[in-house]
């Protein structure tokens, strides 16, 4: 195995993780883990209900690798508004396997996360049920 660039720089964006949810949990785990080994990886937060924010990080250049909690992408989504790029996408969890949805519903989010995946180089899950779920 090589040795990682020492200048080599990540930085997760995600919304604030004031707030109790399994995806913000899991953020504020995964950042805690890489400062405890050292790992590159800086928070960066982001306003998820600023759309005009969130654009702005999207395109602004970055010399680090930047992973996008994918909660953060789903208005660019719906705008059509993503381009691939070098980037990573965190997905937790995806909104169109909610049972209670209709056919309907569950095409559109369908398409939103569909969207997501496209733009990113890399996809970060949590699990192999979400990795087997992607497929």
């Amino acid at each position: 195995m090589s040795a990682m660039d020492p200048s080599a720089r990540f930085e997760l964006l995600h919304p604030p993780l004031d707030r109790p949810s399994g995806g913000n949990v899991y953020d504020r785990c995964l950042l805690d883990a890489a400062a405890r080994c050292g790992f590159p990886l800086s928070s960066v937060v982001v306003d998820a209900g600023e759309d005009r924010e969130i654009e702005a990080r999207f395109r602004e250049p970055s010399s680090a690798f930047r992973i996008w909690d994918g909660l953060l992408l789903e208005g660019l989504a719906q705008r059509r508004a993503l381009e691939r790029g070098e980037r990573a996408v965190l997905l937790h969890w995806l909104p169109s396997c909610d049972p209670a949805l209709d056919a309907d519903e569950r095409a559109r989010r369908e398409s939103i996360e569909r969207a997501i995946v496209d733009c990113a180089a890399l996809i970060v899950v949590p699990g192999h049920a979400m990795q087997r779920t992607l497929r």
